[in-house]
């Protein structure tokens, strides 16, 4: 996302990358313009109610629950994603065979998230040798 200023008015651009696009047959514009307001001022109160002294606790405890698994090998990791690739071959031999298109590309949506989680996860885990973060309740 960038800042631009285009006739005094303060606006982000969002712009969605083209192997994205076409990786998912993605009907969507390239750029999206947001005024600056209209992005932040919800966040900021978002992020104000979520961060409140009564609720840090349980914040942090959902962040720390969100984290991958820090105990994943790369082996689990890539034995995973063959499992995605595998489902996926089925779902196209499925639609080869005459399922329902959408239906077909409903379960490959899942598939496809799923695969590109493990992947961003495998790649995490194979570049960072640091230990993840912990949250130290007080």
């Amino acid at each position: 996302m960038r800042t631009e200023d285009a006739r005094q008015l303060v606006s982000r651009r969002s712009r969605l990358s083209m192997p994205l696009s076409r990786e998912y047959a993605l009907e969507h514009p390239l750029n999206i313009f947001l005024k600056e307001d209209i992005l932040t001022d919800p966040v900021d109160t978002w992020l104000a109610e979520i961060f409140e002294p009564e609720r840090v606790e349980h914040t942090l405890t959902q962040l720390e629950a969100a984290q991958p698994d820090a105990m994943a090998t790369p082996n689990l990791l890539q034995q995973s994603i063959t499992e995605c690739d595998r489902k996926l071959a089925k779902h196209r031999a499925a639609l080869e065979a005459g399922a329902d298109p959408a239906m077909v590309a409903a379960w490959s949506s899942d598939i496809y998230r799923e695969r590109a989680a493990l992947i961003a996860q495998l790649t995490a885990t194979t570049h960072n040798t640091r230990p993840p973060p912990t949250h130290e309740p007080r």
